[in-house]
């Protein structure tokens, strides 16, 4: 069953990580990493920054389903902090 779910927020969370290798503003990535990182380490919040500037942008709000997990905002951070 968890793999069905695995699978079912693969396409969303590649359409979310697509879009934020675009987004090209410090004060975000600031954010991001200041939820992802040390004692302000705050998934909820880091799912929520990204879940704003996405339906801001014109997002659908399908594609942040998978924001609601820590461990799907977790997979999310070691991407795009690579």
């Amino acid at each position: 069953m968890a793999h069905l779910m695995k699978k079912k927020h693969q396409p969303a969370k590649q359409q979310l990580l697509d879009w934020l290798w675009t987004v090209e503003d410090d004060g975000f990535w600031r954010e991001l990493k200041s939820r992802a990182t040390g004692d302000g380490k705050n998934w909820k919040k880091f799912g929520a920054c990204i879940r704003k500037r996405w339906l801001a942008e014109g997002g659908h709000e399908a594609a942040c389903n998978s924001l609601s997990g820590s461990q799907h905002c977790m997979q999310i951070w070691r991407e795009v902090e690579k």
